[in-house]
């Protein structure tokens, strides 16, 4: 958006219909937001790190559960592969 401006030339930033609607969302929740805090008389900056926190928790909770059901699918997998070795190995020096 610096590099190629933002409104009066061609290629600039909101000569497109996207970026239009992308800047009024951004805008549009900006203005929201500093309206809460005012308000509210909280700090701008805990705002945001509550609106983060709060939409990413769900999605770190999911994460972790992946994680820890592959982990257990993975560790069930490899005592698998040792028995199996432990038995090829006891065949073949049976």
């Amino acid at each position: 958006m610096l590099a190629r401006g933002f409104i009066l030339q061609d290629f600039t930033y909101l000569r497109d219909a996207w970026n239009w609607l992308d800047f009024t969302v951004v805008s549009l929740a900006y203005a929201l937001s500093v309206y809460i805090v005012e308000r509210h008389s909280i700090d701008l900056l805990q705002f945001y790190l509550f609106c983060f926190a709060r939409a990413h928790v769900k999605q770190l909770y999911r994460v972790s559960c992946v994680l820890l059901t592959k982990t257990v699918r993975i560790n069930r997998s490899m005592a698998k592969l040792e028995l199996k070795l432990v038995l090829s190995l006891a065949a073949v020096h049976g």
